[in-house]
């Protein structure tokens, strides 16, 4: 008689099959998270190195285009020192013009915010409109504690804030040198990391550098001259209308244009409240009119010829940005997060760009070297070191011409 068949368990159920996809997704999530939580702790820890890298980064990326001019004329070095010597000296007398305006027009500011609160509740009286007096109060005196607190701390710092001073002086000292290097022996730098990976990332790692190259010299051209634009026609604007600081608040405007969004809707609203008190709602809503024309000329006209290349973020992910940026890491952060941001950005997408495309086949090679020689003609020769010819790629310290090497 032959043996019966032992009896069997069933398998123990593992779930439906989209909950296992789901918690997958869940973990990869948690792991991202926990992986972007930690790189921001770690560059709070060293912001200060992190700020000056980003800075002499931007530096050497805007300066770049002069250096290689230079290089044609003078040793590298030379063409580096006096590329940031200039920036320097200009930076220098942008400050020092900024900071005495600012300092010598702050009472009259500081009154004008206030005056102006006032204005707007008794043209609300006029209009019928009642508001509470308890509000008003606690307004106004929310604004002078504000703007208290602003002009204590600013005096402080001028007169106590020894480590402010020495982080500031440190930042700039790094983000000189860090230029001067990256506009004499920065192709020597990314020529190691590219050498460093992989042969068959190296065009991937090539095409990213010059992505956030690019990425950090337009931002940093672009928000000088939106800035500057805007900061130029409402203080010019201001000042055909008659009003006071006209100068003040245009130096306010050109210096709040490198905080996407929120600095130039807090600069409008300042030379707002200026024409409300000094002019009333008439000369307010004249105002806001070329607060509106300057703003709409910034973003319909120079934006898009000159940020487009920079970066392009939804508006709503460029205020989280900025919010995030100021929360965690302060001023600093409000001017600093989206362009940041912005560049790391454009470098995963230049190295993704690169891996995503086929490998193209000797055909296709042997192909477009023939479609070059038409193009070009018989007897045409093929550029060497130091001829002086463009490069066929736009150069960039990722990928250097032949003539500056």
């Amino acid at each position: 008689m032959p043996d019966a068949p032992a009896a069997t368990s069933p398998a123990p159920s593992r779930g439906p099959s989209w909950l296992a996809a789901e918690a997958t997704i869940a973990l990869r999530l948690l792991i991202l998270g926990a992986a972007v939580l930690a790189a921001l702790w770690l560059i709070r820890q060293v912001h200060i190195v992190v700020i000056a890298a980003f800075l002499g980064f931007a530096l050497a990326a805007l300066l770049w285009p002069v250096a290689r001019t230079l290089r044609r004329v003078l040793p590298a070095a030379a063409a580096a020192l006096l590329c940031v010597a200039g920036f320097l000296a200009i930076f220098l007398m942008l400050f020092w013009f900024i900071s005495v305006e600012v300092v010598s027009s702050w009472p009259v500011l500081q009154g004008s915010v206030i005056g102006a609160i006032q204005s707007v509740d008794r043209w609300g009286r006029d209009l019928g409109v009642t508001i509470p007096a308890d509000i008003v109060d606690n307004g106004l005196r929310e604004v002078q504690a504000r703007i208290g607190t602003v002009a204590s701390g600013l005096g402080e710092a001028a007169l106590t804030g020894l480590n402010v001073i020495s982080l500031m002086i440190t930042v700039a000292v790094l983000t000189m040198f860090l230029g001067i290097f990256g506009l004499t022996s920065g192709d020597n730098l990314t020529a190691g990391l590219i050498g460093a990976v992989p042969e068959s990332r190296r065009d991937a790692l090539a095409a990213g550098l010059t992505a956030a190259f690019v990425s950090a010299r337009w931002w940093l051209l672009a928000s000088t001259v939106t800035g500057l634009v805007d900061g130029l026609f409402i203080g010019l604007g201001m000042h055909l209308l008659e009003l006071p600081l006209a100068v003040p608040i245009g130096v306010l405007t050109f210096v709040l244009g490198f905080i996407p969004m929120v600095g130039a809707t807090l600069a409008g609203a300042l030379a707002v409240l200026i024409g409300l008190f000094f002019g009333g709602p008439t000369m307010a809503l004249w105002v806001l009119l070329l607060v509106l024309a300057v703003q709409q000329i910034e973003g319909n006209v120079l934006s898009p010829l000159l940020m487009s290349r920079a970066m392009q973020f939804h508006p709503i992910i460029t205020l989280l940005l900025t919010t995030a940026g100021g929360f965690t890491f302060g001023l600093t952060g409000l001017f600093l997060a989206v362009p940041l941001t912005g560049a790391v950005a454009a470098g995963v997408r230049g190295w993704r760009g690169v891996l995503a495309e086929p490998a193209p086949s000797e055909d296709a090679a042997e192909q477009a070297l023939d479609q070059a020689d038409e193009i070009a003609g018989p007897g045409h020769d093929e550029p060497e070191v130091g001829d002086g010819r463009a490069a066929p790629v736009e150069p960039t310290l990722a990928q250097p011409r032949a003539d500056d090497r």
